[in-house]
């Protein structure tokens, strides 16, 4: 048993962080502890949280293990946690419906999981509530996000993650205050308490 090691970043200051790194060691372990060869380890920066076609890194990396299993060269793909393979339950089925048809074999280390192509349905429907739970998690950390940024808006806080001096704002008593009378400030506030601060909207006021 050979497979391709994938790790994901959701962008590029992660990907700088050590997330790849404890993602591959990770996987470089379970193959040791498994038994089965780790080919390569292939390091892409793509949120999981887009749609399937739009993954353009994530679609070389399933052809190039495609080809290898053609080759008789590979058996398929490993990954450290089922989240790294996406966050979208519709996604990360069809990918694994996808893998079973090429006859490709998933691995993912932290949930211990094995997904082979001739393996029972139980094993298919473990996955699938895997994927299940990365999908609600997700969800919820989304709508956890939303509503922090609604209550510091509320709270007169800036709505979003952003450090002191930010567009001319200081920090006061946990507060964040006016040091000059930028407009744009005042804006990008307005637009926060409201639920509109987004990036079309920050690029139409700049």
């Amino acid at each position: 048993m050979n497979l391709l090691g994938v790790t994901r970043s959701s962008n590029q200051e992660v990907a700088e962080g050590y997330g790849p790194a404890i993602q591959e060691s990770e996987l470089v372990s379970d193959a040791a502890t498994n038994g089965y060869g780790l080919i390569a380890v292939r390091h892409i920066v793509e949120p999981a949280t887009i749609k399937l076609e739009e993954r353009e890194l994530f679609k070389a990396v399933m052809a190039e293990a495609m080809n290898l299993k053609k080759d008789g060269l590979g058996n398929g793909l490993c990954f450290s946690r089922v989240d790294r393979l996406s966050r979208q339950f519709e996604a990360a089925v069809q990918i694994a419906l996808d893998c079973r048809k090429h006859g490709l074999t998933l691995r993912f280390v932290r949930e211990n999981q094995w997904l082979r192509p001739d393996d029972e349905p139980i094993h298919f429907v473990m996955f699938i509530l895997h994927a299940l739970g990365v999908d609600t998690k997700t969800k919820v950390d989304r709508a956890s996000l939303k509503g922090g940024q609604h209550k510091a808006a509320e709270a007169g806080k800036l709505p979003a993650g952003v450090g002191p001096g930010f567009l001319g704002y200081t920090l006061v008593n946990k507060h964040f205050e006016p040091d000059t009378f930028m407009a744009v400030c005042d804006e990008v506030l307005d637009r926060g308490i409201q639920g509109h601060l987004g990036g079309q909207y920050l690029q139409k006021l700049t």
